[in-house]
């Protein structure tokens, strides 16, 4: 990787809404803060699928699973709802991610409808500006999962509705690499 992509890479996490991939440090007098972040920079133009994918080597899904770990997109209010995100390497080659961050993927959930979050996975975290690269072998599987407790970025519980969750994993060749937007319901 060049020298100049490195540069490039370390300030694209700041034109796109960095505390969505969760690049900031709280020391800075300038950080951004997810509730000052446009709506823009949350809500990549992808469809409303479960996978998404990207051009080059990697496929991005996201599900979402009960407690008895089964594929699931109906939950009752206040049941734990498991997210996970599985990151592929589609080609017979090694690849890797640059991940403007400590490494691990970023979350949002939303009402159907709505550009803003309702919960964030790191709401409320600042993270030093690092880069930090994610190397696949050949057709490697990666699967991240959250648990996710139906709460919103304050804390209240999110009432009945149909919401959508996207995850983000990191960069491939300065594309910003999430899933598309998986759909559920809360009874």
């Amino acid at each position: 990787m060049t020298a100049r992509f490195r540069n490039t890479l370390f300030l694209l996490p700041l034109l796109i809404g960095a505390p969505f991939i969760g690049g900031c440090n709280s020391d800075s007098s300038d950080a951004i803060k997810l509730s000052e972040t446009p709506a823009e920079a949350l809500t990549p133009p992808f469809g409303l699928a479960s996978t998404a994918l990207k051009p080059g080597a990697f496929n991005i899904a996201i599900t979402t699973r009960d407690a008895n770990d089964l594929e699931a997109i109906e939950f009752s209010r206040g049941e734990q709802i498991l997210i996970e995100l599985t990151v592929s390497n589609l080609v017979d080659d090694a690849a890797q991610l640059a991940l403007p961050d400590p490494g691990y993927p970023a979350y949002c959930v939303r009402k159907i409808g709505e550009t803003d979050c309702r919960w964030h996975s790191r709401h409320g975290f600042f993270f030093p500006q690092v880069i930090v690269d994610l190397d696949f072998e050949s057709a490697q599987v990666r699967n991240y999962r959250v648990n996710y407790e139906q709460l919103d970025n304050d804390g209240q519980p999110l009432e009945s509705g149909a919401y959508e969750v996207r995850g983000v994993v990191g960069y491939h060749d300065e594309d910003l690499l999430g899933s598309a937007w998986h759909q559920f319901v809360i009874l």
